[in-house]
């Protein structure tokens, strides 16, 4: 029970987590990579479920009923001060909920495989850069990318050989003043690499703009070798669910949304409401917010 909740009955899916994770190690395990599975000498005295020393790479499957607010007992800060500790150690981390493992397999193991160079390479200056319908792109970004397509005001592609390999969408800039555009989304294709790829599609965008490096599974890295400067860094947030096989976004329950619910009063907080509800919440790890000067 979280402080200033009220009881509720949630029960763990039916799927166990654990599985999720053996389930994943194994089909790491038959690209050929070396994996060590749950081990807390990397991190001490953190475990990490599957490490691919090879990389310096570790891979969490965290399951959203044992990692959630209430029945995990998981924090705002938890699993942001994990990707800080291994990263301390020269380690990258991906963090996946279990539900993303079992719903976005391929994108998942695309994750994995690319940064394991397993990958085709190609260079982006054998490829073709231009303005995409927002349906095309919407279709390879939901493909391809693990938070899926959103609404943008342009969207930027590059094709290979008549094959479209990389896509950017962009808006105006939401949050940061004194920038033109915001990058919402960034991807590749599952399989293939594309080399410089970032740096052609963003020289595209023809003014100033702001990316966000999501910390689940990236610590900058991409954004710091294009020279990008790093200006700030966001707060965990946080993610409802009712059943812990799928996760809600916040801004669709923020308290002036909620009026509607039996259990919605003036006087309590969102969370409070939404815990009489029947909800609980996971965080995730922020984001670390990157210029293009």
């Amino acid at each position: 029970l979280a402080e200033g909740g009220v009881s509720v009955v949630l029960h763990p899916p039916a799927i166990s987590p654990l599985k999720v994770e053996r389930d994943l190690a194994a089909a790491i395990k038959e690209l050929g990579i070396e994996v060590i599975e749950n081990t807390r000498q990397v991190i001490p005295p953190k475990e990490i479920d599957i490490y691919l020393p090879a990389f310096n790479l570790g891979i969490e499957v965290n399951g959203v009923y044992w990692h959630s607010e209430i029945s995990g007992n998981r924090g705002k800060a938890y699993h942001l001060d994990k990707a800080n500790l291994a990263n301390s150690k020269g380690i990258d981390l991906f963090q996946f909920w279990d539900c993303e493992v079992l719903d976005k397999n391929d994108i998942v193991m695309g994750m994995i495989r690319s940064r394991t160079r397993m990958n085709k390479r190609v260079n982006a200056r054998d490829c073709a850069c231009q303005d995409l319908k927002p349906s095309i792109a919407n279709q390879f970004i939901s493909e391809n990318h693990l938070q899926g397509a959103i609404q943008a005001s342009r969207y930027i592609g590059l094709y290979f050989d008549e094959e479209l390999v990389a896509v950017c969408s962009v808006a105006k800039s939401r949050y940061v003043k004194g920038y033109e555009f915001e990058v919402l989304r960034f991807c590749t294709k599952k399989g293939i690499t594309v080399i410089g790829g970032a740096s052609k599609l963003f020289s595209r965008i023809g003014g100033s703009f702001v990316s966000y490096a999501n910390r689940r599974w990236s610590s900058g890295k991409l954004y710091e070798a294009l020279g990008m400067r790093k200006i700030g860094q966001t707060d965990p947030s946080h993610w409802y669910t009712k059943d812990y096989t799928f996760l809600q976004s916040r801004i669709e329950y923020q308290k002036h949304k909620l009026t509607d619910m039996p259990s919605f009063a003036p006087d309590k907080t969102e969370w409070e409401i939404m815990q009489a509800e029947g909800y609980d919440r996971v965080w995730d790890c922020g984001n670390i917010l990157y210029a293009s000067h």
